[in-house]
């Protein structure tokens, strides 16, 4: 993968993209965030995401598997644009305590019982809520459904 510039130097290819600055690009993280998921001092990554230096391995390793976390499942989903959905019920802890911008979550609470209409308790809360939906946290149950919002800067909520 290579990165071209804009401007001046528009079209001119500067170099392949490194593995860590590539899977933060994937999670929509800034630096600053990447570093801090990864427990790192903000400017060691720095270093690393410019490619002055190369990370170590347990480095890359670990930022490849933010993907497969619930924060990193979080922010692909917000960078997307698209509401998660889950059985999850941690994701809302999560939506609400973390700095992540998110789309909204919708949480699935069904019983085995009533899973056969699962699919249409969704399709009719997405009718329902339809915009609502952004930004939001809804639990989805058997024959309701409820919306919360998520706060507008979910650091200062929690504090």
């Amino acid at each position: 993968m290579c990165r071209f510039t804009r401007g001046a130097g528009h079209g001119i290819v500067i170099g392949p993209v490194n593995a860590l600055r590539r899977v933060r690009l994937g999670l929509s993280l800034t630096q600053t965030e990447f570093a801090r998921q990864l427990g790192v001092a903000e400017e060691t990554y720095r270093i690393w995401d410019s490619g002055r230096r190369r990370a170590p391995r347990r480095i890359v390793y670990l930022a490849r598997r933010l993907k497969e976390t619930d924060s990193g499942k979080l922010a692909i989903a917000g960078a997307e644009s698209r509401v998660l959905l889950t059985e999850d019920k941690d994701f809302g802890l999560l939506a609400f305590a973390s700095g992540s911008q998110t789309a909204g979550v919708m949480l699935i609470r069904f019983p085995a019982t009533a899973l056969g209409t699962l699919g249409q308790a969704v399709v009719n809360v997405v009718s329902q809520l339809g915009d609502r939906l952004a930004a939001a946290f809804v639990v989805v149950e058997h024959r309701r459904a409820r919306i919360s919002r998520l706060p507008a800067d979910p650091v200062q909520s929690v504090a």
